[in-house]
């Protein structure tokens, strides 16, 4: 708590925590010491669910979820795909987060870890990737779409495909045990497109990209070109 009260006190920026399950009065608190918005992952459909966690109930997920709502605090909410699910099940995911309806979306790519439960499976294909991008996006109309763990491995050079998929952002810079993409690579991935990556000025204390509160100006950027299917075809 008093770190959260520090950087509150002494930065404008942005306060979002990862700090697993949590009871109202816990998210209360954090409120009170300037925490701004929660993240906490269903990681994947109920119905797949135990076979990801056997340890952390998917209902309790819910129960911390609800509880940051009701404290009045942004939910930052998502999932991993590739652990094995069907398609079937990603769908199920996708709806189960746009009844739960967060302010932020991160969607992570399963990047085998030898010795992990799900080490052993490949990659995603990246067309695929990129397919399931779009139909989260039509489920989630609303929310802050952003591509996190796993992008670079599964993606590849589709990456900036992903992103005129229906994305609003990726997390930039390394995840908690691999690499990822250098924010130079990233900067110049999003100029390419043709969108804004300038810092802005109030340095990310109310970043609302998805433009929910309306106050950004001008028109969404247009495609410059259609990316080719695998078979050649647009």
């Amino acid at each position: 708590m008093l770190g959260a009260r520090l950087v509150s006190e002494h930065t404008n920026l942005k306060r979002c925590v990862s700090i697993g399950h949590m009871s109202p009065a816990r998210v209360h608190a954090l409120k009170d010491a300037g925490i701004q918005r929660v993240h906490h992952n269903v990681e994947t459909a109920e119905s797949y669910y135990p076979e990801v966690s056997t340890t952390v109930r998917y209902e309790g997920r819910l129960r911390t979820i609800d509880a940051v709502k009701e404290a009045g605090l942004e939910t930052c909410v998502g999932g991993i795909l590739n652990l094995g699910e069907t398609r079937e099940q990603r769908v199920e995911m996708a709806f189960e987060l746009a009844g739960i309806d967060p302010t932020s979306v991160p969607i992570n790519l399963l990047n085998p870890r030898p010795g992990t439960k799900f080490g052993d499976r490949p990659l995603m294909d990246p067309w695929e990737v990129v397919r399931w991008i779009a139909i989260f996006r039509l489920i989630l109309p609303e929310a802050l779409f952003r591509l996190c763990g796993g992008r670079v491995e599964n993606l590849g050079e589709l990456q900036a495909t992903a992103v005129k998929a229906g994305l609003n952002g990726v997390m930039m810079g390394n995840f908690l045990t691999t690499l990822g993409n250098t924010p130079e690579e990233d900067r110049s991935m999003f100029s390419g497109l043709g969108l804004n990556v300038a810092r802005q000025p109030d340095d990310g204390s109310n970043p609302r990209p998805d433009n929910r509160a309306g106050w950004l100006d001008g028109e969404t950027p247009r495609r410059r070109r259609r990316a080719p299917s695998r078979t050649g075809h647009v």
